[in-house]
């Protein structure tokens, strides 16, 4: 499964373009090299199954042979399957989706990604993520997106009220 270019063992990752060369290889670093040799790829002494795993790619072995699998953006690698899924349903740190389990049925800021985006909870299931209108951030206390002026800490700048004893 490898194409040999200049001695050195490479990804076979060009069949979907005309041409494929050295230059061509490392522009899209596709490229897996460690002093000449295939290093990620190497399935000699491996079982089959799914190594080398990074969010935007895999190696799966099978009877010694090794193939990378790249990920077609905007998917990533989904450890749960081992293959390439929607972001939304990963969770992080390739993907993006939250735990449900134990949520109450509602929006939440996703302060990860500075508030510019809520996901929705539903029954204890992750609906997916929103992202708010441009300037605004999520307000968990009116469950919408708002003025950063308007929505309280952790996702804005409104002072938290006082409370006088």
């Amino acid at each position: 499964m490898f194409t040999f270019y200049e001695g050195l063992a490479s990804a076979q990752v060009c069949a979907h373009r005309d041409s494929c060369n050295l230059r061509v290889l490392l522009k899209y670093k596709c490229l897996y090299l460690l002093k000449g040799l295939a290093s990620a790829q190497v399935c000699t002494h491996r079982g089959d199954g799914v190594y080398d795993a990074g969010c935007r790619g895999y190696t799966v072995c099978k009877n010694g042979t090794g193939t990378v699998v790249l990920c077609t953006a905007p998917q990533v690698f989904n450890k749960a399957t081992n293959g390439c899924d929607d972001p939304a349903n990963v969770k992080e740190i390739c993907g993006r989706k939250r735990d449900c389990n134990t949520m109450d049925t509602m929006r939440f800021a996703d302060v990860d990604r500075k508030c510019l985006y809520y996901y929705t909870c539903f029954a204890g299931k992750f609906m997916g993520h929103t992202p708010c209108p441009f300037g605004t951030v999520f307000n968990y206390d009116l469950q919408v997106c708002d003025f950063i002026v308007n929505v309280p800490s952790p996702c804005g700048l409104k002072p938290a009220p006082t409370v006088h004893v």
